[in-house]
């Protein structure tokens, strides 16, 4: 009867939680998604197209971003940024690809999870950052990482409202600057713990992004039906610690955390 309970309780909240979404990935004009589109393939993309670990003869159609959930290879961005399309390839900030597959997917939530599939690619032996089941504190600050743009950038700001668009309560909202190609991309506090994971802006706002709460992950790992992966990533992180980044300044924090994060190149 519990199980029955806290799968109906699940259930409402993702179908309350789909009709915000579709506010916020398209459906209104006062937000919009961040994934990027890429009309063709400019001279600055690095020649993606034309390395061996990517399609030859499919064209881009959108990018985003994605980080490393675990160290066995598993990706999170949003559904968004893949829907649609037929391949996915990844790649960091040195110009290398990797292949990729979609493991899982969440449209309500907006979430989807990659494993990359490439051999060549090297596992790391822990993430330099952890992910947050607690609710955090208004004005607390916050930055984020990801691919607006053919290279890393960063962004910082803070938390200006512990709900996102027209108050649902599974998303944040931040103030921060962002743009197309954000999608996906992790919102962390100083300490390197993930709070969100961002998702749209607000076209009527100047630095009104919103993210995706890190704790619906945990909300959807304890679901009995839930993904493998989603079940392992629960486990893993029962007993998680805050990052061992004890000594680090702010700089130091970013460069290691900027080797977990990747460009996603939707074909």
């Amino acid at each position: 009867m519990a199980i029955a309970a806290s799968m109906g309780v699940l259930a409402v909240s993702l179908t309350l939680h789909y009709l915000s979404q579709e506010k916020i990935i398209g459906q209104s004009n006062q937000v919009t998604a961040l994934r990027r589109k890429v009309d063709k393939i400019l001279s600055t993309q690095k020649n993606l197209i034309n390395n061996s670990n990517s399609p030859q003869n499919n064209r881009i159609e959108y990018g985003g971003t994605a980080f490393l959930m675990n160290t066995k290879g598993y990706l999170l961005t949003n559904f968004h940024v893949l829907e649609g399309s037929d391949s996915v390839y990844i790649e960091n900030s040195k110009g290398k690809s990797y292949k990729t597959s979609l493991v899982y997917s969440n449209k309500a939530y907006d979430l989807a999870i990659l494993k990359i599939e490439d051999s060549s690619f090297k596992m790391i032996s822990k993430l330099p950052y952890t992910f947050s089941n607690q609710k955090p504190k208004l004005s607390e600050p916050v930055f984020t990482l990801g691919y607006p743009r053919e290279e890393i950038v960063y962004g910082q700001g803070y938390l200006s409202a512990v709900t996102g668009y027209e108050g649902d309560t599974l998303n944040y909202q931040v103030s921060i600057p962002v743009n197309p190609g954000n999608s996906g991309g992790p919102v962390l506090d100083g300490k390197g713990n993930v709070l969100g994971i961002l998702s749209a802006k607000q076209t009527s706002a100047d630095g009104v992004a919103f993210a995706i709460r890190s704790t619906c992950l945990f909300n959807l790992a304890k679901d009995p039906a839930a993904d493998s992966v989603l079940h392992s990533f629960l486990k893993s992180t029962r007993n998680q610690k805050a990052a061992n980044l004890k000594g680090l300044n702010h700089q130091q924090l970013v460069e290691k955390i900027q080797d977990c994060i990747f460009m996603v190149k939707a074909y």
